[in-house]
């Protein structure tokens, strides 16, 4: 569960390292998964990475 805290935190944060966070993360992710190109935004990309650690960690408890 370190890597979805990890993006939940990014997500949240309110300060001006934000954008700059949320780029580098989206970046690594992309980078660890070999995904060239999305089409959605930096922030989009990483809920969307979060909402699918979520489900499946659901489903492997079931």
């Amino acid at each position: 569960m370190a890597q979805s805290e990890l993006i939940s935190r990014v997500l949240a944060l309110k300060d001006e390292s934000r954008p700059t966070r949320i780029n580098e993360l989206a970046g690594k992710i992309r980078a660890s998964f070999a995904i060239k190109e999305v089409a959605q935004t930096d922030e989009a990309f990483l809920n969307t990475i979060l909402q699918d650690y979520q489900y499946y960690a659901l489903e492997a408890e079931i």
